[in-house]
């Protein structure tokens, strides 16, 4: 059996949704609801400890991280595969891999000046510190508490955008002669990129923009037209109730 606690459209969780889409993976669903800090209640701390999502549950046992979830679908359901067999591809892959998770950092900052600032400045100081101290996780509770005080200087946006920038300038080299990112194999690669690109798109960011990176825009519409990826993105399923940002403690 396979359960998935998820955020819906938070960007971790669409590399997970999108993995079991992919693999037409049948699991059972179970959105957890940031807004109100379901994330931090003891039931789900006790099958994930970093109170993250999304949470893979496979038979009993717990799989965190979505990036770690996404390699172990893969291990399990191999068909079809989202990794390449060529052991130098699939380390090209894992680059990638790594790669997202890196600039996500910076992703994130453009979604809190984007979407979240007027909404964290109108919490009273009794939920900051609530948040604060809820989060187990001592990286993301200085986050947090630098968002609730004061948040990201047009500096530290003007280096996200930066970072993010480069990020896409790789993948535009990438895509140069190829319609995926590995080669011309699609890949663990796409997805986890894809979640990144899409949440660019959201947040209208200028910088995602097929003047300046034709090929990338031009495989973000190749992405969306995947079936897989329409029916993890479509609105008002049991998937993704919510429409826009999450909250102060889980911007992601």
């Amino acid at each position: 059996m396979l359960e998935l606690y998820h955020g819906g459209l938070t960007t971790c969780s669409k590399q997970v949704r999108l993995t079991l889409r992919e693999k037409n993976i049948d699991y059972v669903s179970r959105f957890v609801d940031l807004r109100s800090y379901e994330h931090y209640g003891s039931q789900y701390l006790r099958i994930n400890p970093n109170g993250l999502v999304p949470t893979l549950v496979h038979d009993g046992t717990a799989i965190i991280n979505s990036l770690a979830i996404m390699e172990y679908i893969d291990d399990v359901f191999p068909d079809p595969p989202l990794r390449p067999a060529d052991p130098k591809l699939r380390a090209a892959m894992r680059r990638w891999l790594s790669t997202s998770d890196i600039t996500h950092m910076s992703v994130m900052t453009l979604t809190y000046n984007a979407f979240l600032k007027p909404e964290v400045e109108a919490l009273g100081e009794s939920d900051k510190q609530l948040i604060m101290a809820a989060n187990p996780v001592p990286e993301r509770r200085e986050r947090i508490r630098r968002i609730a005080y004061g948040g990201y200087s047009a500096e530290e946006e003007a280096r996200a955008m930066d970072m993010t920038a480069f990020t896409l300038g790789q993948m535009e080299a990438a895509l140069i002669n190829s319609d995926w990112i590995v080669e011309s194999e699609y890949s663990l690669a796409d997805i986890s990129l894809f979640a990144l690109t899409h949440r660019l798109s959201e947040l209208d960011a200028e910088i995602f923009d097929a003047k300046i990176f034709p090929g990338v825009v031009g495989w973000h519409k190749r992405m969306k037209a995947r079936p897989a990826v329409a029916a993890i993105l479509e609105p008002g399923t049991d998937e993704t109730p919510p429409t826009g940002p999450t909250n102060l403690s889980g911007i992601t």
